[in-house]
């Protein structure tokens, strides 16, 4: 029987050690677009709880300057559809789709509505945030 190498043994380990990882690293990868979607359903969540200070976490560092009246007023007004039966669509804004300032428009068009909602999410601190 032939012997092997020991480095062409080590190296066929650590090829498959590889291999057997991959799986794994592509679970991580982060997407902005569910991140949007689910800021988004966290957001109508607290509008409809009427909890103010859970809204503000969502929002950015500009807007969460807001006091607590304004921010109610626009927890009032963020308009909640049912995102699952609406065409989304989810791009990134012109000029601004990398680097740390990354930003994208989330487009929700429900079937039963001609008016689209429109929303901006901006990339703070690696974290997705509601732009109003």
């Amino acid at each position: 029987m032939e012997k092997r190498h020991p480095a062409l043994i080590a190296l066929v380990f650590v090829f498959g050690l590889f291999l057997a990882s991959v799986p794994f690293l592509f679970s991580v990868e982060r997407s902005p677009y569910s991140e949007a979607l689910t800021l988004y359903d966290r957001l109508c969540a607290a509008a409809d709880a009427g909890d103010v200070n859970a809204f503000r976490a969502g929002l950015t560092r500009r807007a969460a300057t807001l006091n607590q009246l304004e921010a109610a007023l626009l927890m009032s007004r963020l308009r909640c559809v049912d995102r699952l039966a609406s065409q989304n669509t989810f791009d990134p804004v012109r000029g601004r789709a990398y680097g740390p300032d990354r930003a994208y428009d989330l487009i929700l068009r429900p079937p039963e509505s001609p008016e689209a909602v429109r929303m901006r999410f901006v990339m703070e601190d690696e974290v997705l945030l509601w732009s109003p």
